[in-house]
């Protein structure tokens, strides 16, 4: 059974952890860039996941660089699952508000036979990113260190302009 995708706006609670998340993902970002932390750039991004990646093979260096971050985050009892969570709900949200910042494009919930997920949608063309879901697959079945962040963002604009956007 096909149903077809009911978009539903989102509520304050979940705007509200749409904006803890993203805010998580900044002091990510911070603790692995350290001094050269600045504002969060779509090349930073794939960079401090690279980062994170390369050394969740090692917890005590990922601990380090993290400080006590995922420890609070995941209420002292952090495991990998944990820390996959923290980082996709973080990042995927981060780089969902640059990308609203952009281009303009609205959080919502997109609901269909496949369940449930939080999207931006472009009003304009109807274009819909998942970010959160986008991490998520870099993260799972299998971690791929690959620069994503940055030429998804340029595939986006590319895609917008095409459009007349």
């Amino acid at each position: 059974m096909n149903m077809s995708p009911k978009i539903i706006g989102l509520n304050r609670k979940d705007l509200s952890l749409i904006a803890l998340n993203a805010n998580k993902g900044r002091e990510i970002y911070a603790a692995f860039m350290k001094k050269d932390s600045g504002p969060v750039t779509y090349e930073g991004l794939d960079k401090v996941f690279k980062l994170w990646a390369d050394k969740k093979s090692d917890q005590k260096e990922t601990e380090g660089a993290m400080g006590v971050l995922f420890g609070i985050w995941t209420d002292g009892d952090s495991n990998d699952k944990d820390e996959n969570e923290v980082m996709a709900n973080a990042f995927g949200c981060l780089f969902g508000e640059m990308l609203k910042s952009e281009f303009g494009f609205e959080w919502q919930i997109i609901e269909d036979h496949l369940g449930t997920e939080k999207a931006l949608i472009d009003d304009k063309t109807g274009s819909v990113v998942y970010p959160i879901n986008t991490v998520w697959k870099r993260i799972e079945p299998e971690l791929d260190t690959e620069p994503f962040f940055k030429p998804m963002h340029d595939a986006i604009k590319k895609h917008l302009e095409s459009l007349g956007n």
